[in-house]
């Protein structure tokens, strides 16, 4: 039998949340759809996917689905943990960079990892826990891509509470290690 360890992580902003979360989803509004320089993060963040992708395929199966196969983070941490199942949405799967396949990937990765080994639930708070947590997952290279696809996205998803247009874009206004300090 499979036990599932989940792992700790507090969230602490250097400043507050609500504000925190708006300003992000300003920014990433703002920011240009494509930044070619930055094309390289993005290539370490699927890299990095790879290896961890492999590690999830050898614990759970995982399942490409139209349309939210959840309806609330309750019921993904049942899935995985009972049924040794993951299902993931292929709804926005249109990427700039990444194939359609990577992009799935990323979403399984970060579902599985962050949010049930994490126990963190959906929303603009367990976004930014999960994204906490990625930070020990993936490369230095990675982390500006990765900032920009979980806190970026996340961030306009809570403000408007619809999922944005998928950027190649880096915030570097914001410090992607101490989260709610703003650099510029």
């Amino acid at each position: 039998m499979m036990t599932f360890k989940t792992i700790q992580e507090r969230i602490a902003l250097h400043r507050g949340f609500d504000e925190y979360i708006q300003s992000v989803a300003q920014a990433y509004v703002k920011a240009p759809e494509f930044d070619a320089s930055a094309v390289s993060h993005w290539k370490a963040l699927a890299a990095a996917d790879a290896r961890l992708g492999q590690q999830l395929l050898s614990k759970i199966k995982v399942e490409w689905v139209i349309g939210q196969p959840y309806s609330n983070y309750q019921e993904l941490k049942d899935d995985v943990t009972k049924n040794h199942h993951l299902s993931v949405s292929e709804d926005y799967a249109n990427h700039p960079v990444w194939t359609r396949d990577e992009n799935l990937q990323f979403r399984a990765v970060h579902d599985y990892y962050t949010h049930v080994l994490g126990n963190h639930p959906f929303g603009g708070r367990g976004e930014i826990a999960a994204y906490n947590l990625s930070l020990k997952l993936y490369p230095r290279e990675a982390i500006p891509a990765l900032f920009t696809e979980v806190v970026g996205q996340a961030s306009v998803a809570v403000v408007s509470g619809n999922f944005p247009v998928q950027k190649i874009v880096l915030l570097p206004q914001f410090d992607y290690y101490n989260l709610g300090i703003q650099t510029s």
